[in-house]
């Protein structure tokens, strides 16, 4: 009962606050003497029903317990401390004896210094000359070596002016003579190697002599002809060998001109 005074009260309310809106909202009505008076029968009308109880409101439901908040987890129990480990004992420190130092050995004495090396003098002039012709001289001598090693004919004259010198008779006719004759043919074989032949027959008859002035060591100073062959080219041809040739070997000791034969059968083979 006491649910539904509420919404009597308001119905009660609003009937009363609507008749009284219309009350004021509807005018006054205005009456008209000028028209004619209209009778009208009144009419019973039915009472008007009453409104209809509203219908109870239905109780709001009461309200669910709200479930039991979950308890906080219990604090976990403070961990035990550690228990600090007891420290061990320092061991008593024992004073090391102190090892005698060895007596330093005696430093061995500083060598002396040697004495530098005294400059040898500088040659003069007239040394250096000597030690350059004395090089020159043993280099022409090893040449002279090599060359008659590589050719049998200059090893011969070589062994042919040793023997002259030891005998002790270097004007001896006999070997002066051997000596000539193996130089002599040692330089046709020379000359030989510069002569270019015309297109000649071979024929026996066709000798140039000619006479050759060597120096010392060799060089060609001066020639002549001494007898011709008869034909001009083949003189000519000697000629040219012999002014191509210029130098020779170191002639015997004391020999400066030798006579050479040109044989054209000689010097064709």
């Amino acid at each position: 009962m006491r649910s539904g005074l509420p919404y009597s009260l308001a119905l009660h309310l609003a009937v009363v606050l609507v008749v009284w809106l219309a009350s004021i909202i509807s005018p006054t009505p205005v009456i008209r003497l000028d028209l004619p008076v209209v009778q009208v029968d009144l009419v019973t009308l039915e009472q008007p029903k009453p409104a209809p109880r509203p219908a109870p409101v239905p109780p709001k439901p009461e309200p669910k317990p709200e479930p039991p908040k979950p308890e906080p987890p219990k604090p976990e129990p403070p961990k035990p401390e550690p228990v600090p480990e007891p420290k061990p004992e320092p061991k008593p420190i024992t004073e090391k004896t102190p090892e005698p130092k060895p007596e330093p050995k005696p430093e061995p004495p500083k060598p002396e210094p040697k004495p530098e090396p005294k400059k040898p003098p500088e040659p003069t002039p007239e040394e250096i000359r000597r030690k350059a012709l004395e090089d020159a001289k043993k280099k022409a001598e090893a040449e002279r070596r090599k060359a008659e090693q590589a050719d049998p004919r200059k090893q011969a004259l070589a062994e042919a002016q040793r023997q002259a010198q030891q005998s002790g008779q270097p004007s001896g006719e006999g070997q002066t003579s051997g000596v000539v004759d193996i130089y002599a043919n040692l330089v046709m074989q020379i000359i030989k190697n510069n002569w270019r032949y015309p297109a000649l027959r071979p024929d026996p008859s066709l000798v140039a002599t000619i006479e050759l002035a060597v120096d010392k060591d060799g060089t060609i100073v001066g020639f002549k002809v001494l007898r011709q062959s008869g034909r001009a080219d083949f003189d000519s041809s000697v000629v040219k060998a012999v002014e191509e040739t210029k130098t020779l070997p170191p002639p015997p000791e004391g020999l400066r001109t030798i006579v050479v034969n040109f044989n054209l059968e000689e010097l064709l083979r």
